[in-house]
């Protein structure tokens, strides 16, 4: 049987629960201190109005002296229900508050320490995650924070990275340009054709990295006019493969399944561009094999399918963030600065659409008998067994032919 803990009961209940049973403990004091008080002043009340209406000694003494007697006992008894009512009203405040003190304290504990927290993000290294030991409310409180810590370290982390990053990619075609034009300048040699040329190359290198990054920045920041019109999907994703250097896809079997029929809303050099980067990607990741681009009218998805290396657990919840790079090496043909799928997530989202990845494709494969279908297919004319390659799966949702998830205007 299940232990019974107070700490799952929602915290509008236990607030609840914690009024109700401080109400009832205050009235059950009070009522017990009252009504013992007032019994017991109310016998002694009843034996002296005897005696003052004559029973004992009292038969003895003069009409006044009764009743004035009678007036003081009558005081004596409100002065003693007063005195019962106060005594009990206070000794309630005293419990209620410590009852109130108690239910405040376990409440606002947690969120004292979340407090701390906040105050404490602009030093992520020395920040401390929250425990989750509250109520239910201040549990997901708790786990959203520490998610949101994760992710403002590791992009604090990958934001160092980039620092790095630039600073060599950029530093390295400078140092070559300067040391070209200062062997000029020394007359080492001469400013021919070839030294020119490769002036040109790392210029054009520079000016390549500093488009990527301004570019980046003027998507995320909403500076891009988009204009929307009428695509078709497999028309440009024909366009994009036909680009492709015939030297990477040697060991490669890429294939557009995309029905001519589809068209959609959205802005087409923006639409070219998340084309471009996810199959480039693909075939960066994927030695040999096949890349295959369905469009699933069923559930308005577009999926680019590749048999690659993969990708791992601990990547796939950051492989669309900026900087974040599979590949760590410095490299820009080999992993670059990370900025190609998070640039294809903004282009995404600005349409109003989602993307998201899976791996292996057995994980997709298995709960979706339409795209189990088209690869086994394809892969038995291609003379190719599925079951060897690991892969992974690049999805765009609600990229529907209606347009009525699209937002841009």
């Amino acid at each position: 049987m299940k232990k019974f803990d107070f700490k799952n009961i929602p915290l509008l209940w236990q607030t609840f629960l914690g009024i109700i049973l401080t109400i009832a403990i205050v009235l059950g004091v009070s009522t017990f201190i009252t009504v013992n008080s007032v019994n017991n002043n109310f016998d002694n009340f009843i034996v002296k109005q005897g005696e003052t209406l004559g029973r004992g000694y009292g038969r003895e003494i003069s009409e006044i002296y009764k009743e004035e007697r009678h007036k003081q006992i009558v005081e004596e008894f409100k002065q003693t229900v007063i005195e019962s009512t106060l005594l009990s009203v206070g000794v309630a405040v005293v419990i209620s508050s410590v009852l109130a003190y108690f239910f405040s304290k376990k409440i606002t504990k947690p969120l004292s320490k979340l407090h701390d927290s906040i105050n404490s993000v602009s030093n992520l290294k020395s920040i401390e995650h929250i425990s989750t030991t509250g109520t239910k409310e201040i549990n997901d409180l708790a786990i959203s924070f520490n998610a949101m810590i994760d992710r403002l370290i590791n992009l604090e982390e990958m934001r160092d990275d980039l620092v790095d990053d630039v600073v060599h990619e950029l530093r390295t075609p400078l140092a070559r340009i300067v040391g070209d034009l200062e062997g000029v300048q020394d007359k080492i040699y001469e400013a021919d054709e070839q030294v020119i040329s490769r002036v040109l190359k790392n210029s054009y290198r520079l000016d390549t990295l500093i488009n990527r990054l301004t570019h980046f920045a003027n998507i995320r920041a909403g500076k891009i006019k988009m204009e929307k019109e009428k695509v078709s999907i497999s028309k440009m994703i024909d366009e994009v493969i036909s680009a492709i250097d015939p030297n990477a896809t040697t060991n490669l079997h890429i294939k557009n399944l995309v029905d001519k029929k589809v068209f959609i809303e959205a802005d087409p050099q923006l639409l070219k561009e998340v084309f471009e980067n996810l199959i480039n990607n693909a075939i960066k990741y994927t030695p040999k094999g096949f890349i295959y681009i369905v469009y699933e009218k069923a559930k308005s998805q577009l999926l680019f399918i590749d048999s690659g290396i993969g990708i791992e657990k601990k990547d796939k919840k950051n492989i669309f963030e900026r900087f974040y790079r599979i590949d760590k090496s410095r490299n820009v043909k080999s992993g670059g600065l990370g900025l190609g799928l998070a640039i294809v997530r903004e282009i995404v989202e600005a349409h109003g659409w989602e993307i998201s990845v899976a791996s292996p494709l057995s994980d997709l494969i298995e709960n979706n008998t339409y795209l189990a279908e088209i690869l086994i297919n394809e892969n038995q004319k291609a003379k190719m067994n599925i079951s060897r390659f690991k892969g992974s799966v690049f999805i765009i949702d609600n990229i529907s032919t209606d347009d009525k998830h699209n937002k841009l205007k």
